[in-house]
């Protein structure tokens, strides 16, 4: 039986940058499914033996021990692994936290999963190995942070001004990006050059991936008696403008 659990961070810092680190482990099914659009970024290490084996449709990619997932704004990779044992252990950021530990642009990641040996061989290697050669979760754990505080940048850190412009547009419920930088006082253009390099997505795409994210969880979670009505309470002008979106993921 699968079992998922997620801790925070323990760095001052790095509570900052992460939202969770996380465990995926236990017994699986034979699993060949999509993978759902993403609105945050996330690095994996695959501490299976098996490696992770992903279809975009075309070709099949085998990521080896550790990998992240840029922004998805539609369903691309299908997650295909066998039955078997699994280990993975997850670090999620929040928007704006994993730039300062890489600093490349994040449109460059978007719609894509990347091997991190493609950035960084030897990088990739000490990361793993030093989490690998741990034996408690909590030692696992305290590698995986000392590892990360090594790959931080401190000088491209988010300054609090802009880091809370970009988490009060992730709260943001408008119709229109236009609405929200006047109400931020920020030229628009300015706004979306700065979310394409931080948040590695312009700024509607990121709201349509919300809106889609927050209604597949009121299909999946909440009483609801209509679509209509889940509709409205995300976003969606009416139900044939959501019955689109989700046609278009």
């Amino acid at each position: 039986m699968i079992e998922i659990k997620r801790y925070k961070p323990i760095h001052p810092i790095l509570k900052t940058l992460i939202s969770s680190i996380w465990i995926n482990s236990g017994e699986l099914p034979a699993l060949n499914h999509k993978l759902l659009p993403m609105k945050n970024i996330d690095l994996i290490i695959n501490l299976s033996s098996q490696p992770v084996l992903l279809s975009d449709g075309n070709s099949e990619i085998r990521l080896e021990s550790c990998y992240f997932t840029g922004i998805m704004d539609h369903f691309k990779y299908s997650w295909e692994r066998p039955a078997g044992s699994i280990e993975l252990i997850g670090v999620s950021f929040f928007p704006t936290g994993f730039y300062p530990f890489f600093g490349i642009p994040l449109s460059e990641f978007q719609n894509s999963i990347i091997d991190l040996h493609v950035l960084d061989r030897t990088l990739s290697e000490q990361l793993v190995e030093r989490v690998k050669k741990q034996k408690t979760l909590f030692e696992k754990f305290y590698a995986l942070e000392r590892g990360l505080l090594k790959l931080l940048d401190s000088n491209l850190i988010i300054d609090e001004k802009m880091n809370s412009l970009i988490s009060d547009f992730t709260q943001h419920e408008e119709s229109t990006i236009e609405s929200f930088c006047t109400v931020q006082g920020i030229h628009k253009r300015r706004f979306e050059r700065f979310a394409n390099k931080i948040l590695g997505i312009n700024p509607k795409a990121y709201l349509r991936i919300n809106r889609f994210r927050k209604s597949l969880y009121a299909l999946l979670n909440t009483d609801y008696n209509t679509l209509t009505e889940v509709a409205h309470n995300c976003g969606y002008y009416d139900q044939m403008h959501f019955i689109r979106e989700f046609k278009l993921r």
